[in-house]
């Protein structure tokens, strides 16, 4: 489930992309958003690290798909994960690999904020 809400949070450092209404029917999620930071219950905060050229980021497209991209710390290897997702208010119903979850969101600017199993992860356009 994390990778599910890491994926929701990390995004890019790319601009955003709207058409129209499209993003109305998304909860403003189209677009790719940069990972800020991941905050847990107990306090442990954990932030990206700003020395890095390359940032964990996900980008939520129009056609309900999503991806999620992962660098390693050197910026050298590259993970992805695909999905699909829709949204149902503050809701985002998450599928990927088979797994289904749902995430609670909300959007403050060009903040993202996910809560999930007690975290809550950032992300920023």
């Amino acid at each position: 489930m994390k990778k599910l809400v890491v994926l929701f949070l990390v995004m890019s450092a790319f601009t955003f992309v709207s058409c129209g209404d499209d993003d109305d029917n998304f909860g403003g999620l189209l677009g790719k958003w940069k990972f800020y930071s991941e905050e847990h219950e107990d306090g442990k905060v954990k932030f990206y690290n700003p020395n890095v050229v390359c940032r964990d980021y996900v980008e939520f497209k129009s056609d309900g798909t999503y991806k999620m991209t992962y660098y390693s710390d050197d910026c050298k290897s590259v993970d992805t994960l695909d999905g699909e997702y829709s949204v149902d208010g503050n809701i985002m119903n998450v599928k990927k690999e088979g797994t289904t979850g749902k995430v609670r969101y909300e959007i403050k600017g060009k903040k993202l904020i996910a809560y999930d199993s007690g975290i809550t992860y950032t992300y920023v356009k």
